[in-house]
């Protein structure tokens, strides 16, 4: 009877891999982006914001990451110009290799493109259309002003 047991569960099918010994997808945000920024308004310090003429930035911005949890760091390119939109680039941020933080908070997507730059930079907070994001992204700055508008990101 020992050996039948034996027998019966040495012919079983290997247990299936746990969710640790396989390796993490790809995060959501990875891939090739077509990024489209709108100035909504603008404001200089402490003073009141202003609104402005639409003006809108086209970039390309490229990730890549696995996704583990839902804080990560994608690590990519990114070409954005705002120099036509507001007379210079944003505060803290470089055109070039980048990385982004990227939070999650169910299907919304915080994305920080100045990592490491507590005082100045920027950001978006992002949803799901299709296979789109869009939502807001702003500027931050201690002393300098700041932007804020409307972000859309359509994957290529």
């Amino acid at each position: 009877m020992l050996a039948a047991v034996a027998f019966m569960l040495g012919c079983q099918p290997p247990p299936p891999e746990a969710a640790a010994d396989l390796p993490p997808e790809e995060h959501p945000v990875s891939g090739s982006w077509r990024v489209e920024f709108t100035l909504d308004s603008v404001r200089s310090g402490t003073g009141p914001w202003e609104s402005v003429d639409t003006a809108t930035v086209v970039g390309e911005l490229v990730l890549a990451g696995a996704d583990t949890g839902q804080a990560v760091m994608l690590t990519g390119s990114s070409d954005f110009d705002f120099t036509p939109m507001l007379g210079r680039q944003i505060s803290c941020y470089e055109p070039g290799p980048i990385e982004v933080r990227v939070g999650r908070i169910d299907e919304r997507f915080n994305l920080h493109f100045t990592v490491g730059a507590f005082d100045c930079g920027f950001g978006a907070t992002v949803g799901w259309s299709g296979d789109t994001l869009a939502g807001r992204w702003g500027e931050a700055s201690f002393a300098g002003p700041v932007a804020v508008g409307r972000v859309v990101m359509v994957r290529r």
